[in-house]
């Protein structure tokens, strides 16, 4: 509901003022026993009168410009639905007391303890390991983990296409060359591509927990086709992000490509935001890549950063 306010002609200031005050003193009863969003337009916006700093204090937008109202109103009736109950996740082992971002098998225990799956992985700290992790003749993606370390491939800490036991046993020893102490590295199966897009989850200062979808990969800056929304999410809302980015085509079908299985990623989406609504200790959430395809979404990469000292256990 959008109410307008506008000074009566050759009315004095003080006499606007006071009908103002009147005014606004039934506005604010209307509100108090609506169940409709109510929004404020008035001229006298700017100069933030006693009268309309009663408004806002009272919860009630008040806008200058009239053509703000719409988007508004709009953002309102999105989150005035009734928002789903987060579902706590089963309780979480990660070593001590701790904040910053958690290795790559951690936040894979974190994510999967919550029923987000990932692929199978093995943690290689030397190269017969790798060797035989390798011994199935699948192609294998190989990256490097160590505490602290985020932007793996910044420093050429992964490679993809491994096959076969001496091509990872090499592998491994290129990419230990320079690692820190503590480092080893993590070898999964190649992922089939699909679309590449990315999903993440962070925690709002004035917000609080909000979950992200669009387009991924390493150029996710520079595509900027994300959209957002506050954590938990309703399937419906899930499935309004997937058509909200400006590539949605992608995602159905396209050029002899099927469409991705929108109820995969609807689940992830939908998973991911009640993780981080429950989790007041998890600061941000990062899966990128993510590949979705006709037969499911797959995880490619995953980061989870903690937001204080804490033990999840």
């Amino acid at each position: 509901m959008l109410i307008t306010k506008s000074p009566r002609r050759r009315e004095s200031d003080r006499d606007s003022e006071s009908h103002l005050e009147t005014r606004l003193k039934s506005d604010r009863l209307l509100a108090a026993h609506s169940t409709k969003p109510l929004v404020v337009h008035s001229i006298h916006a700017a100069a933030a009168p006693a009268a309309l700093r009663r408004l806002r204090a009272a919860g009630i937008p008040v806008l200058r410009a009239p053509e703000a109202a719409g988007p508004l109103l709009a953002a309102l009736r999105r989150a005035g639905h009734r928002r789903p109950a987060a579902r706590p996740p089963r309780k979480i082992r990660v070593p001590g007391p701790r904040s910053g971002a958690l290795t790559e098998p951690e936040a894979r225990e974190l994510l999967a303890a919550s029923g987000i799956a990932l692929p199978a992985h093995v943690v290689a700290t030397s190269r017969a390991d790798a060797a035989r992790a390798a011994g199935d003749g699948r192609a294998k993606a190989m990256k490097l983990i160590a505490p602290g370390l985020v932007h793996r491939s910044d420093v050429g800490g992964v490679r993809l296409d491994i096959t076969g036991k001496t091509a990872a046993a090499r592998t491994f020893d290129a990419l230990m060359t320079e690692a820190p102490d503590g480092a080893a590295v993590q070898v999964t199966d190649m992922i089939p591509r699909g679309v590449e897009c990315v999903m993440g989850a962070f925690r709002d200062d004035q917000f609080g927990p909000v979950v992200m979808f669009g387009l991924g990969g390493i150029d996710v800056e520079a595509l900027d086709d994300v959209v957002f929304r506050l954590a938990p999410l309703s399937r419906s809302e899930a499935r309004e992000m997937l058509d909200a980015i400006r590539a949605r085509a992608l995602l159905g079908a396209h050029r002899g490509r099927a469409s991705i299985d929108r109820r995969a990623a609807v689940d992830l989406l939908v998973r991911l935001s009640r993780l981080i609504a429950a989790a007041a200790d998890i600061a941000e959430i990062d899966l990128n890549p993510v590949f979705l395809d006709p037969y499911g979404a797959h995880i490619a990469d995953a980061r989870v950063v903690l937001a204080a000292p804490h033990r999840l256990d």
